[in-house]
């Protein structure tokens, strides 16, 4: 894991040997419309809607998104602080897309594992059901 590139940043340098506990993944990523369901459904609320804003790591923002920036932190001056940024609309006003069946690009820093647990099951109408549907889970451990 991590690099040995001069531009290694975050703590992503040198190259090294990880153990990485056992975890599940979906086959298939959760798009927008099974999302939007999900957030309808369980009344979600991402933290960057809460909070009105989020980190958009810099290649993603617009440069006039950019020019609005008044502070950085220091140890990680790519991650730029966004206004208005949630899963609709992933690197700020105007950044959302029409893509329904696309992937989900992000939902603030959620949701949280047991909201994965509860909701996200492709399709899934139960607020309490893990079962998949259409033979895959979106469950996360």
């Amino acid at each position: 894991m991590g690099t040995n590139s001069a531009d290694g940043r975050d703590g992503e340098s040198p190259v090294r040997e990880v153990e990485v506990q056992p975890f599940m993944i979906d086959i298939y990523p959760v798009t927008n419309v099974q999302f939007r369901d999900f957030v309808r459904s369980q009344k979600y609320k991402s933290e960057a809607e809460t909070f009105g804003w989020s980190f958009v790591f810099q290649d993603f923002v617009s440069d006039e998104l950019k020019s609005k920036v008044t502070q950085t932190i220091e140890s990680a001056p790519w991650w730029l602080p966004i206004e208005r940024v949630f899963w609709r609309q992933p690197a700020g006003p105007g950044s959302g897309g029409k893509a329904a069946d696309c992937p989900l690009r992000r939902s603030g820093s959620g949701p949280h594992v047991e909201d994965c647990k509860v909701g996200l099951t492709h399709g899934g109408t139960s607020s309490r059901s893990t079962e998949p549907t259409c033979g895959r889970s979106a469950t996360l451990y």
